[in-house]
């Protein structure tokens, strides 16, 4: 699947100031920093999620990313992303990977969930054997805290610079098929 197979994505917080779908390019400008607990993340993942009919909402199907292609959808307010979902399908699963921004563009959470199937789809309907959900809580640049199906695991540095890469390269991907 997408980015070498089935891979619990990474994170990186990065701004994303004036961002809205085809409005222009991610600011390579630093941003303020965010103090967000993981409390506050997940009142605002839950405020985000219930309000998501009022966001515009920009679509992208895409391929060679993964072996049977994909989905960006965005969801943005006034100039800023406030969630992108990265939809990609192999043929031994896929994955799902929402990223959470804050009102000002900044990433703060990004969920992570991978299913994997028993057998390639091209030799029968999928058959689930397992799936996890990953989650990553970010402020002021800084992963704070990483869970998989609820249960800690490392907060490893790198895994916020990768997810910010992933999350870059979802956002062009969406803009290059809407212009300004």
């Amino acid at each position: 699947m997408r980015r070498a197979g089935i891979t619990t994505v990474t994170l990186l917080v990065i701004p994303l100031s004036g961002c809205a779908p085809g409005v222009g390019p991610i600011s390579s400008v630093s941003s303020p920093v965010s103090i967000m607990t993981t409390v506050t993340a997940d009142r605002e993942v839950a405020s985000i999620d219930s309000t998501l009919v009022a966001f515009q909402k920009a679509e992208k199907n895409v391929t060679g990313q993964s072996a049977e292609g994909g989905k960006l959808t965005a969801y943005s307010s006034s100039a800023t992303f406030r969630r992108i979902d990265a939809e990609f399908y192999g043929e031994d699963g896929r994955s799902n990977t929402s990223y959470y921004m804050t009102d000002t563009g900044l990433l703060f959470f990004v969920r992570d969930e991978v299913v994997r199937y028993e057998m390639p789809l091209a030799n029968a309907p999928p058959h689930v054997v397992s799936s996890s959900t990953s989650r990553y809580y970010l402020s002021g640049g800084n992963l704070l805290k990483a869970d998989t199906n609820g249960k800690p695991i490392a907060a490893d540095p790198k895994k916020a610079t990768l997810l910010a890469r992933n999350l870059a390269d979802d956002i062009a991907q969406l803009q290059s098929s809407n212009p300004p």
